[in-house]
């Protein structure tokens, strides 16, 4: 009876202390118990048009991200204080923003160096033959 307790003492410790063990990690800045708020905002190019699909992350232990909607809106929780969001999309320089307290952050991403954007192609349909028009440097 006393070997059975004896383990069970054991087992038990050695489950706490794992336990314990991923919650330790001290040197990261965003708390597992930080009271948290509700960020919200939108992402745009530099002509304020909306960036649909683009990231917004939190940047911490627990990965925790959302991506913005056809309108380029996003919302996610984050610590109240001390965190960080990342915004990135294909195409466009990655953005960090600390939080501080915002409860709005509206963020424009600038284009990437070297990036081409092709313009938009126009399709004209004429009977049953489609035609593609674009200009030369777009291809």
């Amino acid at each position: 009876m006393d070997a059975r307790k004896l383990l069970l003492a054991v087992l038990c410790s050695l489950c706490s202390g794992s336990a314990w063990a991923q919650f330790s990690h001290g040197t990261d800045s965003v708390s597992v118990n930080a009271p948290r708020i509700v960020l919200t905002g939108t992402v745009t190019d530099e002509q304020a048009n909306p960036i649909a699909g683009a990231t917004v992350r939190l940047q911490g232990i627990v990965p925790q991200y959302c991506i913005t909607n056809s309108r380029g809106r996003y919302l996610l929780q984050v610590p109240a204080k001390g965190a960080t969001v990342t915004v990135s999309f294909s195409g466009y320089l990655s953005q960090d923003h600390p939080v501080d307290s915002r409860r709005q952050l509206d963020v424009v991403l600038q284009p990437a160096p070297g990036f081409h954007r092709p313009h938009k192609a126009r399709v004209v349909h004429r009977r049953y033959l489609r035609t593609l028009r674009a200009d030369a440097d777009s291809i």
